[in-house]
């Protein structure tokens, strides 16, 4: 029930009549929001000479509790005030409890909603927390929303939630950029990843292949065969190291070196600290806050290394300019000639940097896994990477000769989809 100004409905029981006059004329004024029935049975109310209201400290703790549990479930008639079908939402957590408890996977609370309503309806309305969000249920109503319609919705939901001065490494990604500016970025970039230069990129992967091939053979010798790897663990150090040579001409360390600087700063990238977490919740519950709160995911030691490593890539570039054919290479083209400024390439370096370090390991550190379960798949892809080898097709990575690859590679991504769930708007 809503009341300003002390209009309240006569009929309703348990509710007590006051002179509204009488309290604005007091140095305090009253704008009464929410009027809960039987509340104010229990607040005793002492005037004073100067008509000052007292209200006792139970009093005062009681309706705090009210209104904050009336302000945490304020929207959640939100979706069957629109006539859109889904689940009830839970008090605080929403309909992702996972995400507040952390005692299982938020994507396991989403299969849950997603087996419940798919033959029902197309999409179903449910929470996250205490944001409202749609979730779609059909194939053909997701290719909409992120091919044809996806100029309307390239956003990421969480951009909202970082400002430029909290986080200005990561506000920089294009991960969180909107509108006009992601357009610009996007546009910047893609000349990143043509064909031409994928293949450059290509034989620089090609030399952390070598590596690694050497790291598994060290590792035969030094503790015998069969050789038990962490397929997670193996993953990240190949990539760190792909990462390295593809974005700086360095050597990343992760594939031979126990202390590698560069797998450091990854692991605590992905490690986000307690108070980024706890800034993560506040505003999940009070959106109001924004601005006042301000969550920073890049620590600062992660930022500080990355800003060093360009400045000395960079530095040895101009020392001996034929070094080059890697992503800083077209990072100084930008800056060179359309005037990119610092901040927006250690933006789009950190875009590579996270992408490569987090999703390509997951998805090949799944691949590794499905094959290790299937021992005659294994076999039937060594025997056609042997026999494309043999043919010297195995460098062109855009080879279609490499069909059963990409069949492994599909069918791991079904399985086991690096991100549980995409939220745009």
């Amino acid at each position: 029930m809503i009341a300003e100004g002390g209009h309240l409905n006569a009929n309703e029981p348990n509710q007590v009549e006051y002179d509204t006059d009488q309290l604005k004329d007091s140095r305090h004024s009253t704008k009464v929001r929410r009027i809960v029935p039987d509340l104010w049975a229990h607040v005793s109310l002492s005037c004073g000479h100067r008509g000052r209201c007292v209200l006792c400290w139970e009093s005062r703790i009681m309706s705090g509790i009210v209104c904050l549990y009336f302000y945490l479930i304020r929207n959640h008639n939100y979706w069957a005030k629109r006539g859109i079908p889904g689940p009830k939402a839970a008090f605080v957590v929403g309909n992702l409890p996972g995400i507040f408890t952390q005692k299982r996977n938020a994507v396991y609370d989403m299969e849950e909603i997603y087996n419940k309503w798919k033959t029902d309806a197309n999409f179903v309305g449910f929470f996250n927390m205490m944001q409202p969000q749609i979730l779609i249920l059909k194939p053909e109503l997701v290719k909409t929303v992120t091919v044809k319609n996806f100029q309307n919705f390239h956003d990421n939901d969480f951009a909202d939630m970082f400002g430029k001065d909290s986080d200005p490494v990561f506000t920089k990604t294009i991960f969180m950029l909107k509108g006009a500016e992601w357009k610009e970025n996007r546009a910047e970039l893609a000349p990143a990843f043509t064909d031409n230069k994928m293949k450059s990129m290509f034989i620089l992967i090609e030399e952390i292949s070598e590596r690694l091939l050497n790291y598994l053979d060290k590792g035969v010798k030094d503790k015998g065969s069969p050789l038990v790897l962490e397929a997670r663990e193996l993953s990240t150090k190949f990539s760190i190291d792909v990462i390295g040579n593809c974005i700086f001409r360095v050597n990343g360390g992760a594939l031979g070196e126990e202390n590698s600087q560069m797998m450091k700063m990854g692991e605590e990238l992905m490690n986000p600290s307690g108070s980024f977490l706890l800034s993560f919740l506040l505003l999940q519950f009070f959106p109001v806050l924004k601005g006042i709160i301000k969550p920073q995911l890049v620590k600062k030691t992660v930022a500080d290394y990355l800003r060093n490593l360009i400045r000395e890539v960079n530095e040895k570039r101009r020392e001996n300019p034929a070094e080059g054919g890697d992503f800083m290479s077209f990072m100084e083209h930008l800056r060179i000639n359309r005037g990119t400024d610092p901040a927006q390439i250690l933006g789009h370096v950190f875009t590579f940097f996270i992408d490569g370090y987090e999703m390509s390991s997951n998805v090949l550190a799944h691949a590794l896994y499905q094959l290790a379960k299937n021992p005659e798949i294994q076999d039937k892809l060594r025997d056609e990477l042997q026999s494309l080898e043999s043919l010297g097709c195995i460098a062109n990575p855009n080879s279609e000769q490499c069909e059963y690859l990409h069949r492994i590679l599909l069918e791991s991504l079904r399985i086991n989809a690096p991100l549980p769930f995409v939220t745009k708007r």
